[in-house]
């Protein structure tokens, strides 16, 4: 009786031991480099809002006025130091879920630069809209129209969808038009 326990028993704690061990390393390596991965995805971010928006000498996060944004559309706002515009990061529903972009925006409200930071969109097709090209039409804007939702009365810079990848170039023009609005209701910088 002794010796079948025994052989139940050993097993048993060795593999509760394994599970410690390795629990214990991984929470180790975690402490270690959680702070370098905090460290990178700051640094990528920065290189972003500077790729939006290269005008400005620096930036400062500045909290989102939930007032102007009951949806939850806009993740983080960033002023330039220099007050020559803002950073604003927003999100739209795409084909494949959420679509993030970085918008920046003048002073005067023109668009600097859009950037899309994350998406699950469909490889190939999905990322066309995704491209340098297509996001250099809203450059310059600080009005946008979607053309296949537009009538002549429309102000603003028109902006086209991509065949094939609709959704999703409707999901990116969303997520700019989110920032311009929140950019418009809290009267700017």
């Amino acid at each position: 009786m002794k010796d079948g326990r025994h052989l139940i028993l050993m097993p048993t704690i060795v593999l509760v031991s394994v599970v410690a061990a390795v629990t214990l390393v991984l929470a180790l390596v975690h402490m270690a480099t959680a702070p370098v991965i905090e460290e990178r995805l700051d640094r990528t971010a920065n290189e972003a809002r500077f790729k939006v928006f290269s005008e400005a000498d620096s930036f400062k996060k500045i909290p989102v006025n939930r007032a102007f944004d009951t949806k939850g559309s806009i993740l983080e706002v960033y002023k330039a130091n220099d007050g020559s515009g803002v950073v604003i990061t927003s999100q739209s529903s795409g084909f494949g879920g959420k679509v993030t972009v970085m918008t920046g925006i003048r002073k005067n409200g023109e668009i600097t630069g859009v950037f899309i930071l994350d998406h699950k969109e469909t490889p190939g097709i999905g990322e066309k809209p995704m491209e340098e090209d297509y996001l250099s039409a809203y450059i310059g804007a600080s009005e946008i129209v979607l053309e296949r939702r537009a009538d002549d009365s429309d102000p603003g810079v028109r902006i086209d969808t991509v065949t094939g990848a609709t959704i999703t170039s409707v999901a990116i023009f969303e997520a700019v038009e989110k920032a311009l609005a929140y950019f418009a209701k809290t009267g700017g910088i």
